[in-house]
């Protein structure tokens, strides 16, 4: 098997070598039906444990039916209980609209528009192994690429589309190609990591291939809504601009809900990165 061995370091090398040598990338202008793959940037690594340097095996996949379950168990136990509108809409606290997210959401990560990778422990022994990280992204191409249009049975499930309806009405596409001049952009749907592999580099390593297919197809920007402190920091670091910004209280009364009890920074960003 052909691994690759990533570090926090060398991650950042990796991806800067490939920029630097572009000439030796292909490079090809966007095109609407392409589908981007994981294999363009690596289909196996190995990450090191910076807490005991342990090394730990990943193959990376696109979501397929074989794996389709589990990956809906891993989102609605890593991403829906933890992810701050999620949360805000009460979803995980009525087991109805749990129910009805699952659903929803069997449709649209069905969807040919959305691009899913999951992150799996590569254990030969075992070919379906463990999901460990999911990213779920978006290529935006139209104004009319939003997911406004989704009905909602339950009362929770109301609430969290009200949410989505009301972020896309503060700044939607049309806002985000027009201050940046693009006709297209990816558009990040959610980045999971199960709790046991946070320290490793798994999404570090999933934001510098996105930036990495984003100059090979050149797609001229990244974008993704930052709604915790933590989301905010990591893109602050990585230098990502905050495109716009809400104060959460005025999202408090444009949405009619309290956020009472919820780790909530004081702004809510969209934030960008120009790919150059």
């Amino acid at each position: 098997m052909n691994y690759r061995l990533v570090t926090m370091f060398n991650i950042k090398r990796l991806v800067q070598f490939a920029f630097k040598n572009n000439k030796k990338i292909i490079i090809r202008k966007y095109t609407p039906n392409l589908k981007l793959k994981s294999d363009q940037i690596c289909n196996k690594l190995m990450l090191r444990n910076s807490k005991d340097g342990s090394i730990i095996r990943l193959r990376i996949e696109d979501l397929s039916q074989d794996i389709f379950e589990e990956f809906l168990d891993f989102t609605m136990n890593y991403f829906v209980k933890e992810e701050i509108t999620h949360k805000i809409a009460g979803i995980i606290k009525d087991p109805e609209a749990m129910k009805e997210y699952r659903e929803i959401s069997t449709e649209i990560f069905k969807s040919p528009s959305i691009i899913t990778k999951l992150y799996i422990i590569d254990d030969e022994t075992n070919c379906n192994g463990k999901i460990v990280g999911a990213s779920m992204t978006k290529l935006i191409t139209s104004v009319e690429d939003t997911d406004d249009d989704i009905i909602a049975k339950t009362e929770a499930m109301k609430r969290y589309v009200h949410i989505l309806t009301t972020f896309n009405k503060m700044y939607g596409i049309a806002d985000v190609m027009r201050t940046y001049n693009v006709n297209c952009y990816l558009e990040d749907l959610g980045m999971i990591v199960h709790p046991e592999y946070r320290s490793i580099g798994i999404a570090l390593f999933e934001e510098e291939a996105r930036l990495l297919i984003c100059k090979q197809l050149n797609i001229p920007l990244a974008g993704a809504w930052c709604t915790s402190r933590k989301s905010q920091k990591i893109g602050k670091e990585r230098h990502w601009i905050t495109a716009f910004e809400t104060p959460y209280k005025k999202i408090e009364s444009l949405l009619g809900i309290s956020f009472d009890g919820i780790d909530i920074p004081p702004t809510c960003k969209y934030m960008v990165y120009k790919i150059e």
